[in-house]
């Protein structure tokens, strides 16, 4: 676990680190953020795999390990590894050419959004349209609601013995009943 920042108290043992951090936070805000997921999510491209490559490389750049405890989809490639292979997905050939496309702008969003070169955006266009390439961006801010939880100290893996298989869907009604819970009480 990383150090925290300020002084707040670690979820408990065996706690999931995503619903602490909703249960420390105003119940209006996590159901409007939870909206703003949910609808992020459905946007295009509707590619499993590649939105959870996405997330994933999203939990690297944030040290999130609650998020890179979990995995979303089922694919032999998503093993303890991944991370590591993520950022290194240049010289990997276990991912196709649109997927290090998407990973080439995840990078950039990720780091300094500015720096997608001329080459990078034609890459995307040839494996994307427009519309899908905002929709991978759109994700990719909806990600980002791990980063407090790294800041804080306040992350923790669901599992620390390794990947997690969750349903998202189910989650994510976890997650809002929990939202909606604290905004009533």
């Amino acid at each position: 676990m990383s150090s925290p920042k300020i002084s707040v108290p670690p979820p408990p043992p065996g706690g999931d680190a995503a619903l602490y951090l909703n249960s420390l936070t105003d119940g209006e805000l996590t159901r409007r953020y939870l909206a703003f997921y949910a609808t992020a999510q459905a946007a295009p491209p509707q590619d499993p795999a590649l939105v959870e490559l996405l997330r994933l490389r999203n939990g690297v750049a944030q040290s999130c390990e609650y998020c890179l405890s979990v995995r979303l989809v089922d694919d032999e490639r998503f093993d303890r590894t991944l991370p590591e292979r993520l950022l290194r997905f240049e010289g990997d050939d276990g991912f196709s050419p649109r997927e290090k496309a998407a990973l080439r702008l995840a990078e950039a969003f990720l780091t300094l959004p500015r720096s997608l070169s001329a080459e990078a955006r034609r890459e995307l266009l040839a494996h994307f349209t427009p519309t899908e390439i905002v929709g991978l961006a759109v994700r990719l801010a909806a990600f980002l609601v791990n980063k407090p939880r790294a800041a804080l100290g306040i992350d923790a893996p669901l599992d620390p013995a390794g990947p997690v298989r969750i349903d998202p869907a189910a989650a994510l009604d976890r997650f809002q009943r929990e939202a909606e819970s604290s905004a009533d009480g």
